[in-house]
């Protein structure tokens, strides 16, 4: 339907092609104000290998991504991205793996900043469909400060015990019918031999490869990916890994203060990501992420990070 709009793109610094997250863009007085995407199993690897139970989910790092790639088309290309005020409303599952479009409406704001908010068409059984708004960031290139997180590392100790992370989610997956699956683009056979994680009642920290079916796979497409949000997705996972350790509940993220890229890992090696626990009750849990490679050089970090669980 849209498709005829994309070359109206081609004047946004020559990204027609080199969009994958994104698949037209509409216009309003000569500005792009929303672009569209349709998620499907079959396209994309990031959903079809990211699933809660047997069904497909739209991992909060793929909207990352989609943000990253319009601010590119609004503006110009850059290497690092903050996103701020990140909100998920409502969690979008492809039922049945039916493929799910979501749209992201944007306004520009100062100091080349952009508002977005993301929609999807919600069919109810019974009456009219509508588009429901389920989540919303703000996106820009000006990272917020983030040297203080280097001191979240200081709850690693000698006494906590490595584990991998794979037999832990094997776990899980044997527990409940909703946890999370990792399919080969978040985690191959390789990583997840590697895959580690220990962790105390401060924190958790991850030591993880970057999963080579990234680069193989042509589908994901990394070369021309600004954020890798299937590795960004590491964030989150030491969040989880943590707060349903030792619990009878599943949780997922739903809101973060700031996400920053620094530096996009988009090659093999080995990478550590810390996760400090702020804040703790029942239904909810906050941390602060960091995650380095292996020169010690930050390449994701992540404030304020909630999890809420989630019914079983």
């Amino acid at each position: 339907k849209g498709l005829g709009k994309m070359t109206k793109a081609e004047k946004w610094h020559g990204m027609k092609n080199n969009i994958p997250m994104i698949d037209w863009v509409s216009e309003r007085d000569g500005k792009i104000d929303k672009v569209f995407k349709v998620f499907s199993v079959k396209a994309d690897p990031i959903i079809n290998h990211h699933r809660l139970g047997d069904t497909p989910i739209v991992p909060l790092v793929a909207y990352l991504e989609i943000g990253a790639e319009v601010h590119s088309l609004v503006f110009e290309k850059g290497e690092q991205y903050c996103y701020r005020d990140i909100k998920i409303y409502k969690p979008l599952k492809l039922f049945n793996e039916k493929s799910q479009e979501v749209v992201m409406k944007i306004d520009e704001g100062y100091d080349e900043t952009i508002n977005a908010v993301l929609y999807n068409y919600f069919k109810p059984k019974i009456g009219e469909g509508r588009m429901v708004e389920i989540a919303s960031m703000n996106i820009s290139k000006h990272l917020g400060e983030f040297e203080y997180l280097n001191e979240i590392t200081d709850f690693e100790t000698e006494e906590m015990q490595e584990k991998l992370l794979s037999e832990s989610l094997e776990m899980l997956n044997k527990k409940y019918n909703n946890a999370i699956n990792l399919g080969p683009v978040f985690m191959d056979e390789k990583s997840a031999k590697i895959n580690t994680f220990k962790l105390n009642e401060k924190g958790a920290i991850l030591k993880v490869a970057l999963s080579e079916e990234q680069i193989r796979n042509a589908k994901y497409d990394l070369p021309n990916l600004l954020f890798n949000p299937a590795f960004a997705d590491t964030l989150m996972q030491s969040c989880g890994v943590h707060a349903s350790e030792g619990s009878d509940r599943i949780y997922l993220p739903s809101q973060i203060g700031e996400f920053g890229l620094v530096k996009v890992p988009k090659e093999p090696g080995l990478f550590k990501s810390y996760a400090k626990l702020i804040k703790s009750s029942d239904d909810e849990k906050i941390y602060n992420v960091i995650l380095y490679n292996d020169k010690g050089e930050v390449c994701y970090y992540a404030k304020d990070v909630v999890v809420r669980r989630i019914s079983q």
